[in-house]
Formats: C-alpha cells, structure tokens, sequence
C-alpha cells in the first residue's frame, strides 16, 4: 500500500515533523515518486518495518549510532531468524 508523508505520519502516531525528522537523520522511509506525479509516497509495510527496527534499537540503546546499512542489514538477520 502506497502512502503519502501525512497518512503515513497519521499511521504510525506522529507528526509530519517528526517524519521529516527520521528522515532526515537516520535514513528511513524511503520515498518514490508515483506515477508522475511529483508528490513522493512512500511503501507503507517497508516503513512500518523500519520504524519498528528503529524503535526496537532505540529502546536497546543502539539508535544514534547505528548506520542505515547496520539496521538494515540487522532487520535482516531478524527476518531470517524469524521464517527458521
């Protein structure tokens, strides 16, 4: 499901702001720009996904020091983990 910034903020109980703000500082959400249309939407299960890796290292002491490559590659491990 395609989503712009304010449905998505909508969805996870945050502000545009704070939106624009994990953007910017740590990389999440990665936004397309849907069918020439130059609003940006953005995949909502991915950023779902993303968000809760990022609360997830947030609560574990991991979140301002961890790259976007190291959660990724860090969701990743947990998502082979969790289809074994």
């Amino acid at each position: 499901m395609e989503v712009n910034q304010k449905e998505l903020a909508e969805i996870l109980g945050l502000t545009d702001r704070r939106i624009r703000q994990l953007i910017k500082d740590f990389g999440l959400f990665s936004a397309f720009e849907a069918g020439g249309k130059r609003q940006k939407r953005y995949n909502l299960e991915k950023c779902v996904q993303e968000y809760i890796s990022y609360k997830v290292s947030e609560e574990t002491g991991g979140g301002t020091s961890q790259s976007k490559e190291e959660a990724q590659t860090r969701h990743e491990e947990i998502k082979i983990k969790i289809s074994q």
